[in-house]
């Protein structure tokens, strides 16, 4: 649902010309993202070959670390910078101005994010479940990237740094604070709506994709009703904090593998990974206990109240349809959705 709270006219030519300032930007950022994390990967690797054998053992684990510190707090940084020269400072987008106190109370704020904690559980489910119906029927073998931590203890350590606080704190800025906000001129729900199918299409992995951005939708929504990344933060923390604790236990188990094998074969798999199914059933009981609050809530929120779902419509006139389209078409926006797109479809196949 939307609503128009505007009542001055604007400049429709002014709004456009925002609107594609903001995508060819976040475009940008979204194509450098991946220039400059294979890139100081591929140095990183260089340097640390000289030391040894970076595929296994500590080194393997150390070369993991740094590469997701050079993927986070020394590229987002960098990516930020860049947003501001080409795009920011023409628009007056300031990166601090989304980092303040909720606008609406701590509770409000919290149970709108257990909310979007269980619209997103439900979609992940719901992709999963797609997912394994579509290789069944067509028959396809997709390469889903792995989040299992090796047992070592830095490998652990990489896997909560990187999920727990890398990700959340600098994806976050990137995109509820930085490519949500350059697109929010023509309306807030064609904002959302651009920022999860950017959010999902980033992360590359056929496996994530519908649930990625199912949850960029929901965190860029909880930025637009608080007016702070904080909410969309404890969202992202929640999430990754749970995705986290299952990595550390998960080992070799394949859930795909194993509801392909034959019953006597899939009884021996489960006994010898029945440590590892046991914490994964525990953690997917918390899961569904989490999903079944937020969509509770969700159910008392649409009868008792609704803010959730009215969105501000832009001053520009412009339909959700005719913004997403500006912004869609946007050259830098339209080649890095390409990119990414053709990036996952590689990945899912096993070539890159």
């Amino acid at each position: 649902m939307e609503t128009n709270t505007t009542t001055v006219p604007a400049d429709l030519g002014e709004i456009k010309a925002k609107l594609r300032c903001g995508a060819n930007a976040s475009g940008l950022i979204l194509i450098l993202f991946y220039v400059l994390v294979y890139g100081s990967a591929a140095v990183l690797a260089v340097v640390m070959k000289s030391f040894g054998d970076i595929n296994e053992g500590f080194l393997s684990d150390l070369f993991n670390l740094l590469a997701y510190t050079l993927q986070y707090p020394f590229t987002v940084p960098i990516l930020l910078g860049i947003f501001w020269l080409t795009c920011g400072k023409k628009t007056g987008q300031r990166l601090r101005d989304c980092i303040k106190k909720p606008a609406v109370p701590t509770k409000t704020m919290l149970r709108w994010v257990i909310i979007c904690l269980g619209v997103t559980y439900a979609g992940s489910y719901i992709s999963r479940m797609f997912w394994l119906l579509f290789q069944s029927l067509t028959g396809l073998e997709l390469t889903a990237q792995s989040f299992a931590a090796d047992p070592s203890w830095l490998s652990m350590l990489t896997n909560i740094i990187a999920m727990v606080i890398y990700a959340p704190i600098f994806e976050e800025l990137m995109f509820r604070g930085t490519i949500l906000r350059s697109m929010e001129h023509g309306g807030e729900l064609p904002a959302a709506l651009m920022c999860g199918i950017v959010f999902g299409l980033w992360h590359t992995n056929f496996d994530q994709t519908i649930y990625t951005a199912v949850m960029g939708f929901c965190a860029a929504m909880l930025y637009l009703k608080t007016r702070t990344v904080l909410a969309p933060f404890l969202l992202h923390v929640l999430m990754n904090s749970i995705g986290a604790f299952q990595s550390l236990f998960i080992g070799d188990l394949d859930p795909y593998k194993m509801l392909e094998l034959e019953e006597a074969e899939m009884m021996t798999y489960m006994a010898e990974h029945a440590g590892n199914i046991a914490v994964i059933m525990l953690s997917a009981l918390v899961v569904m206990v989490l999903m079944g609050l937020g969509i509770i809530l969700l159910i008392i929120e649409l009868v008792n109240h609704g803010q959730l779902f009215r969105f501000e419509k832009g001053s520009s006139g412009m339909s959700t349809g005719q913004v997403m389209k500006h912004c869609l078409t946007s050259p830098l926006m339209l080649i890095a959705c390409i990119a990414l797109l053709a990036m996952t479809v590689l990945r899912a196949m096993g070539i890159l």
